[in-house]
């Protein structure tokens, strides 16, 4: 955009002064909408560029001068390599740095507009000459390389660009995905949004039991409304039919712990399961005996869990559980040998 001032002066009250200005913020938006993304490099860029291209055009300059005064001609009577040298650095400050400089630029995007009438955004970047280049797209223009390729990280209409999420502004970093979306990403999500409007068309489970919802949080069990009555929800109140307290021995662990604590039960093999610390505690919860326990970690546990072995051959046939065992560093799966003979 070009900007004309009138300068006052009294001799030349008619003078003017060119100005270029490098962008209009204002109209920009107009024509491309919000700005939604500004990179983080982008002073970093614009000084390196008009750098290389201001010295790139002084030393150009100054080759007329110097032919004109006989300067490379005493330089090539001189000596022949200093010559080549000063020849070669020449050309490479005036041409071939901004080149490089370019190659590498040229990926990068300095801004990013969303336009909400027509639900399209614009990427901006720079040319040579440090003229701004405005990409219009939709996300399913949006494209990833095949392969990694240095300064890259999408490809939008066959152009190679660099866009890094830390540039997005809130709250449109939610968006980022959304942005650089692939058309099977899309279909994922379009899927999810399938699913989620399926499963809000099902009743919530107090409407299913008549409750009253109070559409706002609460904490449960401090009032009588948070109990409803068996009688007219026509509900069947759950009743204690065993209680088997934890082996004493195992008890008088919990006194030594120090990080974590967690239990479970395994039905399938009629133990319960008590993890303290780094060690592992199992016992009969029908009869509170049979107490075993594994401390062969050095992590705390996590997790815990009991499956069977869905490969052939890869443990004893008297292995009919595998017990996991997962910490932060590692996971342990043990064979659990079941004694049936009592």
């Amino acid at each position: 955009m070009y900007v004309f001032l009138r300068a006052a002066s009294l001799r030349s009250p008619k003078r003017l002064l060119f100005v270029k200005s490098f962008y209009n913020s204002a109209a920009i938006e107009e024509k491309y909408g919000q700005n939604v993304y500004n990179g983080h490099a982008n002073r970093l860029v614009k000084t390196a560029k008009v750098f290389s291209l201001s010295t790139s055009f002084a030393v150009f300059g100054c080759l007329p001068l110097a032919y004109q005064r006989g300067l490379m001609d005493e330089l090539l009577n001189y000596n022949i390599i200093i010559s080549t040298a000063s020849i070669f650095t020449t050309l490479l400050v005036t041409f071939g740095t901004p080149t490089m400089l370019h190659i590498f630029i040229r990926k990068y995007v300095s801004d990013i507009y969303y336009k909400k009438e027509t639900d399209t955004y614009t990427a901006k970047v720079y040319s040579f000459f440090m003229r701004p280049i405005y990409i219009s797209f939709t996300p399913r223009d949006v494209g990833y390389p095949s392969m990694a390729e240095p300064l890259t990280t999408h490809i939008i209409k066959g152009h190679k660009l660099l866009i890094g999420q830390r540039g997005f502004k809130n709250p449109w970093l939610a968006l980022f995905s959304m942005i650089t979306s692939s058309d099977s990403n899309l279909k994922a999500i379009e899927q999810i949004s399938t699913q989620i409007s399926i499963d809000n068309n099902y009743p919530e489970i107090g409407s299913a039991l008549r409750v009253e919802s109070h559409k706002q949080p609460s904490a449960s069990g401090l009032s009588d409304g948070d109990y409803p009555s068996t009688e007219e929800k026509c509900l069947t109140q759950m009743q204690v039919v065993n209680a088997t307290p934890i082996p004493q021995d195992i008890a008088a662990e919990l006194s030594q712990m120090q990080i974590t604590c967690q239990m479970g039960v395994f039905t399938c093999i009629e133990r319960a399961w008590l993890s303290i610390d780094n060690i592992l505690y199992l016992w009969e919860y029908k009869t509170g005996s049979d107490p075993t326990y594994y401390d062969g970690l050095q992590q705390a546990i996590l997790s815990v869990g009991l499956c069977r072995p869905n490969c052939p051959g890869l443990l004893p046939p008297q292995a009919q559980y595998l017990l996991i065992i997962a910490t932060p560093l590692e996971i342990t799966m043990l064979a659990v040998y079941l004694n049936t003979e009592g």
